[in-house]
C-alpha cells in the first residue's frame, strides 16, 4: 500500500497534484497490460453527499464492479450471484466503516494472481482516512496474491502515520508527503 500525500501550493481547486499523477499511474499500468487493475477517483463522484463526501462502500464497490467485469464468471453461478447481492445489501455494507465491502474486496481479488488498486483522494469519503486506510491495509496483508494499491490524498493537517496501527512493517505500507506547500517554504 503506497500513500501519496500532498497538495499544490494556493490550491483552489481542492486537489491535489497528485491527482493527474493517478492518471497517469492509470495509463501507465494499462498500456503495460498489467494483470487486473481497478480504480476510483473520489472527487469525479456523482454519488457525493451535500458536504461534498462520498460513501467508503461506493467508492469499494466501484472496484468490485471492474474486477467481476473482469472475470464475470465469479457472477456467473446464481448461488454466489445471491450471496453477493445479500452482503450488498446488508447494514453492514452501508456503515461508514468499510469493513464489510473491504472483506468482499478481498475474496474477489483473491480470484487474480496479480491486481492494481488506485484510489483517489479518499481523504473525501465519509469514512475517516485512518479507519479507510487500516481497512485496505488489511486486504494487502491478508491476501494470498499480490495486491498493490496506490492511494492519494490532499494535504491532510490531522493525519499521523501514528494514527494508522495496524502496521508496523515498511514492506506493505508507506506513507511519501509530496506537499509542494511545505517544499517551498522549506527552500
Amino acid at each position: 500500500l503506497l500513500l501519496l500525500r500532498g497538495m499544490t501550493r494556493n490550491t483552489r481547486s481542492g486537489l491535489s497534484w497528485l491527482s493527474p499523477a493517478s492518471l497517469d499511474l492509470l495509463d501507465h499500468l494499462e498500456k503495460e497490460n498489467c494483470s487486473s487493475i481497478a480504480y476510483s477517483f473520489v472527487k469525479t463522484s456523482a454519488w457525493m453527499t451535500q458536504e461534498g463526501l462520498v460513501p467508503s462502500h461506493i467508492v469499494i464497490s466501484r472496484l468490485i464492479w471492474q474486477l467481476l467485469e473482469q472475470k464475470p464468471e465469479l457472477v456467473r453461478n446464481p448461488a454466489s450471484l445471491e450471496a453477493l447481492q445479500a452482503r450488498i445489501r446488508s447494514e453492514e455494507w452501508l456503515q461508514p466503516n468499510p469493513r464489510e465491502p473491504c472483506k468482499v474486496l478481498a475474496e474477489i481479488l483473491a480470484e487474480f494472481p496479480m491486481t492494481h488498486l488506485i484510489l483517489d483522494c479518499i481523504d473525501h469519503c465519509v469514512c475517516t482516512l485512518a479507519t479507510f486506510v487500516e481497512r485496505l491495509l488489511e486486504i494487502v496483508r491478508d491476501s494470498k496474491t499480490t495486491v498493490k494499491i496506490f492511494v492519494v490524498v490532499g494535504g491532510i493537517k490531522n493525519f499521523d502515520i501514528e494514527d494508522i496501527t495496524l502496521t508496523t512493517c515498511d514492506t506493505i505500507f508507506r506513507v511519501i508527503t509530496m506537499d509542494q506547500g511545505k517544499r517551498k517554504s522549506a527552500e
